[in-house]
């Protein structure tokens, strides 16, 4: 007989699931502990299959790159597919919330600091959780060097309200990220290697955190504030008093964050 039966291996990871649901609520919401107990558990996965790789390469990333130069012959009619793997990569988004950007989401703050405003105030837009609210800077590669400020000055120029990137559509069912999500499929054939195929716009976040923490050697507290995780170590009841991290402070860390083709 099969040391691990499909029935209960899968019980056992949805119960695994549910623990780890009710550590987070007394974690971030009552604030009664510090620390997730059950937060790196795994539950053994059955066979022998490889796990695979998340994350692009470096020799997949400077592919990417070239292919992106590519597409920004088409940014004026189709602005979404240059800036959002742009915006996922330099800080760790989640795909939706790149697509769902409204321009009010993007300014200069009162530190003359520029941030996404990541929130929920705007027709059809939702966040994963609490802690996906947030307030990001821009990294200065993307908002100078690339031309982010400018492009941004120019939609709220031409448009008082409504999304930033003109072209993406929202649905009850796919919200904001549908579009981009299709044409990524289609995309990522001209420059990612066939091995590769598994990889998908969510590996541009899992990207970003992996440089953050080996390239850019970023404070936990620091990713974990700019991809809108749950702060480890730290109760509800602090972050109540303390509040998170200004965007200025963040921006000393982001800042540090490069692939190799900023120079």
């Amino acid at each position: 007989p099969a040391k691990n039966p499909p029935i209960a291996h899968k019980t056992c990871e949805n119960n695994l699931v549910h623990l780890q649901m009710v550590f987070n609520y007394a974690k971030n919401d009552l604030g009664v502990i510090r620390i997730n107990p059950a937060r790196s558990v795994e539950i053994p996965k059955n066979g022998t299959d490889k796990v695979k790789e998340k994350g692009y390469s470096q020799s997949e990333l400077k592919a990417m790159w070239k292919a992106l130069g590519d597409v920004q012959e088409e940014a004026k009619e189709r602005p979404s597919r240059y800036w959002v793997p742009i915006l996922c990569l330099y800080h760790g988004l989640r795909l939706n919330e790149a697509c769902s950007l409204f321009l009010k989401d993007v300014y200069e703050d009162d530190e003359s600091v520029w941030v996404m405003d990541l929130n929920e105030d705007g027709d059809g837009k939702s966040l994963k959780n609490k802690s996906s609210i947030r307030i990001v800077p821009i990294h200065p590669f993307v908002l100078n060097d690339l031309g982010f400020r400018a492009f941004v000055e120019t939609q709220k120029n031409d448009r008082e309200a409504g999304l930033l990137f003109s072209d993406v559509v929202f649905s009850e069912r796919h919200k904001h990220r549908r579009r981009m999500t299709n044409w990524f499929k289609k995309w990522k054939k001209d420059w990612l290697p066939e091995a590769s195929m598994h990889k998908h716009t969510h590996d541009l976040r899992h990207t970003f955190i992996q440089q953050a923490q080996n390239q850019a050697k970023m404070s936990d507290r620091c990713s974990q504030e700019i991809t809108g995780h749950a702060i480890e170590g730290v109760s509800a009841v602090h972050l109540g008093y303390s509040g998170k991290l200004k965007p200025k402070a963040v921006l000393e860390e982001l800042k540090e964050l490069q692939y190799g083709w900023e120079n």
